[in-house]
């Protein structure tokens, strides 16, 4: 357990469960989610995601190349975006598979 102040923040591992009560603020509880690593590292899953390349170039292939929006709720930007995010769920869906898989194969 843990307490988090209105304008701070945690970190944690994507896999981990985490959760917060109920806001009773007038103002919106925001998320976000980031995984910042390098071209050569590659997921272990089946899905093949997308990355936006932040700096440098990329001489491994690991992932499919996310190009800037065109703009602000831009068609091909949201269409773009919802193949990726969807690319996303489904590589979560197979993460947390193999996490409990791994987790009951445990000796008790």
């Amino acid at each position: 357990m843990m307490t988090v102040p209105a304008g701070s923040f945690s970190l944690h591992h994507t896999l981990c469960s985490h959760r917060s009560a109920p806001n009773r603020s007038d103002h919106r509880r925001v998320g976000i989610g980031i995984s910042y690593i390098p071209t050569q590292c590659r997921l272990t899953g089946t899905v093949r995601m997308c990355a936006p390349l932040v700096r440098g170039r990329d001489a491994f292939g690991h992932f499919d190349p996310l190009p800037p929006p065109e703009g602000e709720f831009h068609p091909a930007a949201l269409a773009r975006h919802e193949r990726a995010y969807s690319r996303y769920r489904e590589n979560y869906a197979e993460q947390i598979a193999a996490h409990n898989g791994a987790f009951a194969a445990q000796p008790a």
